[in-house]
């Protein structure tokens, strides 16, 4: 049997599989599909943005933005940040942390004390 021979069964067997099933021959998710998830993402989030009333967590776009999608836009979607009062808060409860001796010695147990996105509200 010759190369050629063995090879025809195998490419038949190929042939029935894409003719079945043609979505899943390679079983894994290309650029394409990403792109697409990304983009009703960013879609959804939009229309959180634009029907919600105030919440931080969401984020906001900032000059406005009427469109329905900011794919090619040139807009993003920005989280307030408030550095100022983070460091505010940090200083009032680490001072805390410390007198209250409960909590273990080591650092960032100020995060237990306040949740920041909490006080945004």
């Amino acid at each position: 049997m010759t190369e050629i021979e063995q090879n025809k069964p195998i490419a038949e067997i190929q042939e029935q599989m894409e003719h079945e099933n043609p979505q899943q021959v390679s079983g894994r998710r290309d650029r394409q599909y990403r792109r697409q998830q990304e983009k009703k993402h960013m879609d959804r989030l939009l229309f959180l943005i634009q029907h919600v009333g105030y919440a931080p967590h969401i984020g906001y776009i900032p000059d406005g933005f009427d469109g329905k999608t900011l794919l090619y836009s040139g807009k993003y979607i920005k989280y307030p940040k408030r550095s100022g009062t983070q460091k505010y808060l940090k200083r009032k409860t680490s001072r805390a942390v410390r007198k209250y001796g409960k909590l273990s010695p080591k650092g960032n147990q100020y995060r237990k004390l306040v949740e920041y996105w909490w006080i945004l509200y």
